[in-house]
């Protein structure tokens, strides 16, 4: 008799430990992720000539799209508690983004003018993501 309880002790006890291990590595809710800017062009060598003007362009689009991942990254960071409606902003913005920077012209000229109106844009967000980043570490 005392085996049979010692059995049912030891296998309640095992899968008691086995439920609190898969409760502790259970995807419990994380914390949200800034979203990340990922460009589809194709970039070109930056060099003289329409097509090297293009890919000048689209480099600083890419070093400033990195330059707002970092700045959300550290956003999300410095104020988790208010990860939601950042991230929920920051939609928004890249939907504007799009929006006013979609091309109405064709081939190289539109690439030059899409690509000019990221800058503009991304310039203008850096220096917004830089004031919210003092903003959440103050």
């Amino acid at each position: 008799m005392r085996t049979k309880i010692l059995v049912v002790v030891v296998v309640g006890l095992a899968a008691l430990m086995i439920a609190a291990a898969l409760w502790l590595s259970s995807d419990a809710p994380s914390a949200p992720t800034a979203p990340r800017l990922v460009e589809t062009f194709r970039v070109p060598a930056c060099r003289a000539g329409t097509t090297g003007a293009e890919g000048c362009a689209e480099r600083r689009v890419l070093a400033l799209d990195a330059t707002i991942n970092q700045l959300r990254g550290e956003i999300v960071a410095a104020a988790p508690y208010a990860a939601r409606d950042f991230i929920a902003g920051e939609r928004q913005w890249y939907a504007a983004r799009e929006w006013r920077c979609r091309g109405r012209a064709t081939g190289a000229v539109e690439t030059l003018a899409r690509s000019a109106c990221l800058i503009d844009a991304d310039q203008l967000h850096v220096s917004v993501l830089i004031e919210r980043l003092d903003d959440a570490t103050s």
